[in-house]
């Protein structure tokens, strides 16, 4: 899986949105979400073929980003 572009969420936050965000805010969140897709990613394959929606959420609330 390729990374999220910074240039393409600064401008969905800046066109969609009426956000502005700098250059180096938006390579920061295209990393987060980079993160957060692959993280769900993994948390999905793992999970396929169980039926554990607790240890679903589980996974997803340690892989969300602290702070």
């Amino acid at each position: 899986m390729t990374g999220f572009d910074a240039r393409a969420v600064k401008a969905i936050l800046e066109g969609l949105h009426g956000v502005a965000v700098s250059e180096e805010r938006a390579a920061a969140i295209a990393r987060d979400i980079t993160t957060l897709a692959r993280g769900v990613r993994e948390a999905a394959k793992r999970l396929a073929f169980e039926e554990e929606p607790q240890g679903f959420a589980a996974t997803l609330a340690a892989l969300a980003p602290k702070g």
